[in-house]
């Protein structure tokens, strides 16, 4: 794989869709730096999970600073970037998260701070799932905080994410949408490596990519 074709890729998508395993992934074939969610602390996730519109505007507040600490850690320069978010959820969440005027104020803070990212990739790889997909993995995978998310509270993202990415968000990279309801990519070496061509090889805007042969 020639990782020089490619500078940085950010692959994004709802709770529970496979972005982190398949971003890991993409960085082990690309021998890559990575920016990794689970690096960012946020002392109130939980308490969120347990009482969203109570913690709401705490901890997209939380996770702006620490998304933004992160991308501004400089990763060695002979390496390509690979990340499990962008800048982008942070509206996409805080739409679902805060009441009206708390993400309006919320939005203010976002607009000051977000011309200090450091990070903007090159290409976005958006998987997408339908909510009873998601649901069900992250059911699969166990964790006791997340419990609490139910089927509407991810529908509610996938209509965010599904409406940027595909949308207005292809006018400002590079997106690779992929279907992830059915395989799960970060499994088959062989269709990661193709959807790396694919990210290599994508146009300004949004295109489509089935990787799995």
């Amino acid at each position: 794989m020639n990782a020089a074709k490619i500078r940085s890729i950010a692959v994004e998508g709802v709770i529970g869709v496979g972005k982190t395993s398949l971003a890991r992934a993409i960085a082990q074939q690309l021998g890559a730096h990575g920016y990794w969610e689970d690096d960012l602390p946020n002392p109130f996730l939980e308490r969120f999970y347990a009482q969203r519109q109570r913690w709401g505007l705490a901890c997209q507040l939380r996770f702006l600073v620490e998304r933004l600490r992160q991308f501004r850690q400089s990763p060695p320069d002979h390496l390509p970037v690979v990340a499990d978010h962008t800048i982008d959820k942070e509206l996409l969440f805080a739409q679902v998260n805060c009441e009206p005027d708390e993400y309006d104020l919320y939005r203010d803070i976002f607009t000051q701070l977000a011309v200090q990212c450091a990070f903007q990739p090159q290409v976005v790889i958006y998987l997408s799932a339908d909510a009873q997909t998601l649901i069900s993995r992250i059911r699969e995978r166990g964790r006791d905080m997340e419990g609490a998310i139910d089927l509407s509270y991810l529908q509610a993202l996938h209509h965010h994410y599904h409406g940027w990415f595909t949308g207005r968000g292809g006018e400002n990279h590079r997106v690779v949408v992929v279907d992830a309801d059915g395989h799960f990519i970060a499994r088959d070496q062989p269709a990661v490596a193709r959807l790396i061509e694919a990210a290599i090889a994508a146009p300004p805007g949004v295109s489509y990519c089935n990787p799995i042969g």
